[in-house]
C-alpha cells in the first residue's frame, strides 16, 4: 500500500498516525506513552510497506533527544 506513495507522504501519514496513537496513550498517564505512540505508527507503518529513512545526521541527533526523554 505505501510502498508506492512519495517519501513526503509517508512521513505525514507517520507524523499524524504518531501524533493519533501517542495523545491518548501520553494523557492517559503511561509512562513513556510519549515513545511508545510513535513507535507503534512506524511498526505500522513499515508493515504496510513504508519506506522512508533519514539521513545519518538526522538520525545521530535523533538517538540524542530520544536519550535525553528516557
Amino acid at each position: 500500500m505505501l510502498t508506492r506513495s512519495h517519501p513526503l507522504a509517508q512521513w505525514a501519514v507517520l507524523l499524524a498516525l504518531s501524533f493519533i496513537a501517542g495523545w491518548p496513550i501520553v494523557h492517559a498517564g503511561i509512562a513513556a506513552g510519549a515513545l511508545v505512540g510513535p513507535m507503534l505508527a512506524g511498526i505500522a507503518l513499515g508493515l504496510n510497506g513504508a519506506r522512508i529513512g533519514v539521513s545519518k545526521h538526522a538520525f545521530v541527533l535523533s538517538q540524542g533527544i530520544i536519550g535525553c526523554m528516557i
